[in-house]
């Protein structure tokens, strides 16, 4: 249960660094056998972010670019609950100047009109 037995608990932050380690040192353990640099869990963190990132601006630079457009000329229009969190990030891996975030976007997204 994500949010408890009740479902309305708060997330359990000492649980999350607990296994956030646990990955952490499980993937340092690869990088050591590659003699790499390891890594804190917070870089690992940093790293899941902007593998999201990437994969949300792959099919925004493929549109874009097999239209014959750049992504850099457009201004990028997020939605959903977390899309004003990553936005920033995607527009500057796009070359994005300007983004619009409607205040009612997480809403909207939830009824299917983002």
């Amino acid at each position: 249960h994500t949010f408890g037995e009740t479902e309305d608990q708060p997330l359990d932050y000492e649980a999350t660094k607990q296994e956030m380690d646990k990955l952490t040192e499980e993937i340092n353990k690869y990088l050591e056998s590659k003699d790499e640099l390891t890594k804190t869990s917070e870089q690992v963190a940093l790293a899941f972010l902007d593998v999201a990132n990437e994969t949300m601006c792959r099919p925004i630079r493929n549109h874009t670019e097999a239209k014959g457009y750049s992504a850099d000329e457009h201004v990028l229009s997020c939605f959903g609950g977390a899309g004003p969190q990553h936005a920033c990030a995607i527009a500057k891996n796009l070359g994005i100047k300007h983004i619009f975030i409607h205040r009612y976007g997480g809403i909207l997204s939830a009824y299917g009109l983002g």
